[in-house]
């Protein structure tokens, strides 16, 4: 199977590189050509000498294509991978979110739903640095059938190190994990803090519970059940004091967020079935004006 990953971050690179380094056929769809990929990880580090091509470049379509990218880069990583994309080509994002899945389904043939678990971050040498337990992906078939293609996707990725599971409820999965991030991310940016600081606060964890329930509120509008505010509470305090969202650490270094995919999604949909989010319209909108005032 002949895998394309688009770009070699610290996402799409971690992954792509533990697919390479268990034998796959992987080449890194990237900005410019590069033959190199190091890891520093928790899992054991990694010295590679990989393939990649640019955009544009002519090559013959993929079996599968990973996706990890920005929400805010989807519409041009869309345009990159068209060409490589054939009649029997997957894709699978790695995004977060969920409404992603649509404007991929209307561009391509096969499209998977995908979620991942994995803390990690570029290093100042453009190493890729990973620290976290998990490195899990979870995947399927968004309609919840098993395919062939998708078992045979999954038996690839079991002879990597790390986590994969294929599920027949991938809706549900993204959807736990959006809501999770959604909430996290807005509580620790508007709080502009960690999740250790804000529920020493004397209202952090009350906040924090109320936002996870007017998402969740809008989430069931969707047709899924997730986490109830209380086990996502749970699963924040068991991440550590020193928790930011991602979100949060992309601001602390002025750069663009995935407001629009993740608060803003989710803000449309309240609208639209007449839910009252106060909470999540307040964070919305301070990442509306992070983002103007970033821009100038």
């Amino acid at each position: 199977m002949r895998v394309l990953v688009v770009g070699k971050g610290a996402v799409g690179g971690y992954f792509g590189g533990r697919l390479h380094d268990s034998g796959a056929d992987v080449t890194f769809l990237v900005r410019r050509k590069t033959d190199d990929l190091q890891v520093q990880s928790v899992h054991g580090d990694m010295t590679l000498k990989i393939k990649s091509i640019v955009s544009g470049e002519q090559v013959e379509p993929f079996d599968l294509i990973i996706m990890s990218t920005k929400a805010y880069h989807l519409k041009q990583a869309i345009e990159d991978i068209a060409p490589y994309v054939g009649e029997n080509t997957t894709v699978l994002p790695l995004l977060n979110g969920y409404y992603h899945l649509a404007q991929l389904q209307e561009r391509f043939p096969h499209v998977l739903g995908g979620l991942c678990f994995i803390e990690s971050t570029i290093g100042p040498n453009g190493e890729i640095i990973q620290t976290s337990k998990r490195h899990d992906i979870i995947f399927g078939e968004i309609d919840g059938q098993k395919s062939d293609k998708a078992q045979k996707i999954s038996d690839l990725f079991s002879k990597a190190q790390f986590k994969s599971v294929l599920t027949d409820d991938v809706k549900t999965a993204m959807w736990n994990k959006y809501v999770f991030i959604t909430a996290l991310s807005g509580i620790t940016t508007i709080m502009y803090t960690s999740m250790g600081s804000i529920q020493e606060s004397p209202y952090g964890t009350e906040l924090f519970r109320d936002l996870l329930a007017e998402i969740n509120a809008v989430a069931e509008t969707e047709g899924v059940q997730v986490y109830s505010p209380e086990k996502n509470v749970e699963i924040a305090t068991a991440m550590g004091p020193k928790m930011k969202a991602s979100m949060l650490r992309d601001m602390e270094k002025g750069l663009p967020t995935e407001a629009d995919h993740l608060q803003g999604e989710l803000m449309k949909l309240a609208e639209k079935h007449g839910i009252s989010v106060p909470l999540l319209k307040m964070t919305y909108n301070r990442l509306r004006i992070y983002e103007v005032e970033r821009l100038g």
